[in-house]
């Protein structure tokens, strides 16, 4: 049963980013690929920055590739990665002792870096 919801998982997360990708109607403001594929694949001229952050120690997706990231660049894309030495698969679901646990607040600080959190009213 595992294995059956791992790659469930995994085709989800690769649908997502397929979509934002190559999808007729899909024009995201941003894509964050947390905990999600990281191997390379083609980055359309106009795509969307990325946010990228997965753990080397992830046993679906860690390992330290950055293909995506390097698509990204190549593309002369807006990308920021953050590779993380430990936090498993879904570090963000709870909180742990390593430096994982801060992805969120990067991930914001990424989002206000581009302009794409307005103040409240």
């Amino acid at each position: 049963m595992r294995k059956a919801r791992c790659g469930v998982a995994i085709l989800t997360l690769m649908l997502t980013l397929t979509t934002a990708l190559a999808g007729q109607d899909a024009k995201p403001a941003f894509i964050g690929d947390i905990y999600g594929p990281m191997g390379a694949t083609t980055v359309p001229a106009d795509a969307p920055p990325l946010f990228a952050a997965v753990a080397i120690d992830d046993p679906l997706l860690g390992g330290g590739e950055t293909g995506i990231v390097k698509s990204w660049i190549a593309a002369k894309r807006p990308v920021e990665v953050h590779l993380f030495e430990q936090g498993g698969h879904g570090f963000g679901m709870y909180p742990k002792e390593t430096t994982s646990t801060g992805w969120f607040d990067e991930f914001v600080r990424w989002l206000d870096m581009h302009g794409m959190i307005k103040p409240g009213h």
